[in-house]
């Protein structure tokens, strides 16, 4: 029997942060930019209000890779590995691979917030499973019950392992030789050895390089001047999202024929195979997190095929 199958064009999105899947998230509230279907489940992403004192029990993943950057306040991020952990700030980045056991904690006195994503896509929706949208009323005795957070787990790869880990836990064989990567604000390297950094008027700095995620994913922070642009291009095997952490970018889709403005907190989500071209039509500079996977667009493609003058 043959079956006729379809799937729609590969177009660029333009996700804003009034058009997000917010809900109620463990006395804070958690904005799904992508639970997966957007960018083809390359990647998930997510921005979470996580209140002070507040923060995930132990666990760990066994399908994706989870990276964070700090907007606001100050965490405190362990491991199985580092049980002290690290205090990260606004600006910072931790990459936790798959299979190590973390979590983290809000360390200061007000709400903070995280941005996250994830690694192939699909986890988001162990949040929106558990919990409530933002617009109906809850009380702290709706909390999810650890019966209901092992369930869910269990569904979307996620290891619940409790508010303590035991001093004799066994890490499990997918994160014996694997551990956080850290990558602190002002850290990071111009992108090409020796070659040029930008991409078309732009300028990369490297934060997260696939040697640090297991080649997933690679995660830059891009700047571009006013005015400025990056040409059409059209990635064969790489998918993109941009976080929009201040200015205003137009962002052009080739394919459906339309143009788009992202704002400060828009996601931009280009799926392989999809043209898209970026321009900055505020009048300051415009900085955003370039993430791509698998890895290599940042540190090769962009590279070899700048320094032979054409742009693919």
């Amino acid at each position: 029997m043959t079956v006729a199958q379809s799937l729609p064009p590969r177009n660029v999105v333009v996700v804003r942060a009034d058009e997000t899947i917010d809900h109620h998230w463990l006395g804070g509230q958690i904005q799904v930019y992508d639970t997966g279907v957007l960018s083809r489940y390359a990647f998930s992403m997510a921005r979470d209000h996580v209140p002070s004192g507040g923060g995930p029990m132990w666990h760990y993943h066994t399908r994706e890779e989870e990276t964070f950057y700090v907007m606001s306040g100050q965490f405190r991020f362990r491991t199985s590995i580092d049980r002290d952990g690290v205090v990260l700030r606004a600006g910072d980045i931790a990459n936790l691979p798959i299979g190590v056991p973390h979590r983290f904690e809000n360390i200061g006195d007000q709400t903070a917030e995280l941005l996250f994503w994830t690694s192939p896509g699909g986890n988001m929706q162990f949040f929106l499973d558990l919990s409530k949208p933002s617009g109906e009323a809850v009380s702290s005795d709706e909390a999810p019950s650890p019966k209901q957070f092992q369930t869910a787990g269990e569904r979307y790869g996620i290891e619940m392992i409790g508010p303590e880990l035991a001093d004799d836990f066994v890490l499990p064989p997918l994160g014996r030789d694997r551990q956080a990567a850290i990558s602190r604000l002002g850290e990071g390297s111009r992108l090409g050895e020796g070659g040029t950094t930008e991409i078309g008027d732009a300028t990369a700095t490297l934060r997260l390089s696939g040697g640090q995620t297991a080649e997933r994913l690679e995660t830059a922070t891009v700047r571009l001047p006013p005015g400025g642009k990056i040409p059409a291009t059209r990635h064969g095997r790489y998918t993109v999202m941009l976080y929009v952490l201040r200015g205003q970018l137009s962002v052009g889709d080739g394919d459906a024929g339309q143009t788009a403005v992202a704002d400060s907190s828009a996601v931009v989500i280009v799926p392989f195979g999809a043209e898209y071209a970026i321009d900055n039509t505020g009048d300051d500079e415009a900085e955003f997190l370039m993430i791509a996977g698998p890895a290599g667009l940042l540190t090769r493609h962009w590279r070899d095929h700048e320094s032979a003058g054409i742009v693919r």
